[in-house]
Order: structure tokens, then sequence, then C-alpha cells
């Protein structure tokens, strides 16, 4: 019972790891994306 439970918490914290990860790198690659748009802005002289 306990080592089930033991590997239940397990896969759950991996899986909320990769989750946060995956989150983090999406707010990167929109920040990122957001930051390329200010810069055309910006030399287009919009």
């Amino acid at each position: 019972m306990s080592m089930s439970t033991l590997e239940i918490k397990h896969q759950f914290q991996h899986s909320s790891n990769a989750l946060h990860g995956i989150y983090t790198f999406l707010r990167r690659a929109s920040y990122l994306d957001r930051g390329s748009e200010h810069e055309r802005a910006v030399t287009h002289g919009r």
C-alpha cells in the first residue's frame, strides 16, 4: 500500500514538473514572439 502511494506521488511530481516546464517554455516562446514583434514595429517606425 505505502509502496504504491509512493509510486503515485513520484509519478504525480514528475508529471507536474513536466507541465511546469512546458508552461514556462510556452511563456518564454510567447515572450520572444512579442519581443520580435516589438522589434519589427520599432525598425519599421510604427
